[in-house]
């Protein structure tokens, strides 16, 4: 029995791998961007509500598709009628959109997923950012993190994701000041004295702008500080590299 077993095993196991071995070489084309409806189920798509929002209604399968054509009115659609399978409705795809949209755009958005729930189809709101922050599920996940930063006070950003629960992560910061780090840079990573870094002010290359989006672009990379007029002070303070060496021709 055992060998029986592993011979059909593998026999199954073989027949798999030649599949897809023709499959993936003897393909023609390759999948791309479909927008919201997947090429592998149909009707799976969003739909504009009569109040102004968007529904995603997810028939992955057959099944699936005759509750929605129950839930609409019209079951003669599913099972052995003109949109029962699958293929059927991927030829029809522009007419089923169509016919689902014609069905969304006199309910609400409340209402829809009602019906939906009560027949067993899959479906869920299409957020705006302003539903994601009034929505409770988003809240008890803390999907939002809301955050107080110096310089900006506070500020809503994503949570971090997944969190879990020994090593659950947090944020801690939103990253350094503009500048902060330019000691560090100048003085640790160049080696540069007070000194230096002086003879470089001193040399035009401290440049204060009221604007510093106005800027060329090699000020705008180094650090920004403001300063006592209002504008806000470039600190282009970098060590000149040294000549490329010149090739010589072997003597």
């Amino acid at each position: 029995m055992g060998s029986s077993s592993t011979s059909a095993s593998t026999s199954r196991s073989s027949a798999f791998s030649t599949s897809w071995r023709r499959r993936t070489t003897t393909a023609a084309t390759c999948a791309s961007a479909w927008g919201p409806a997947p090429s592998t189920s149909c009707r799976t798509s969003h739909y504009p509500t009569k109040d102004g929002k968007w529904i995603a209604i997810a028939c992955t399968s057959d099944k699936i598709f005759a509750r929605l054509a129950e839930l609409q009115g019209e079951p003669g659609l599913a099972g052995d009628g003109k949109w029962g399978k699958v293929k059927d409705r991927e030829r029809d795809r522009a007419d089923v959109d169509a016919w689902v949209t014609r069905w969304t755009e006199r309910c609400t958005l409340a209402e829809l997923i009602a019906h939906c729930n009560e027949f067993e189809v899959p479906c869920g709101p299409v957020n705006s950012i302003a539903d994601i922050f009034a929505d409770p599920q988003y809240k008890a996940r803390e999907n939002i993190k809301f955050f107080k930063d110096p310089r900006i006070g506070e500020i809503a950003m994503p949570n971090v994701c997944p969190r879990l629960s020994d090593t659950p992560g947090s944020i801690e910061w939103l990253g350094p000041a503009l500048g902060e780090h330019n000691d560090d840079v100048y003085k640790t990573l160049l080696g540069m004295s007070d000194r230096e870094i002086g003879t470089l002010q001193d040399k035009g290359r401290d440049l204060t702008i009221a604007d510093p989006s106005s800027s060329p672009p090699l000020q705008r990379r180094h650090g920004l500080r403001c300063n006592e007029g209002g504008g806000r002070r470039v600190r282009g303070l970098a060590r000149p590299s040294p000549p490329a060496p010149r090739m010589q021709r072997p003597g």
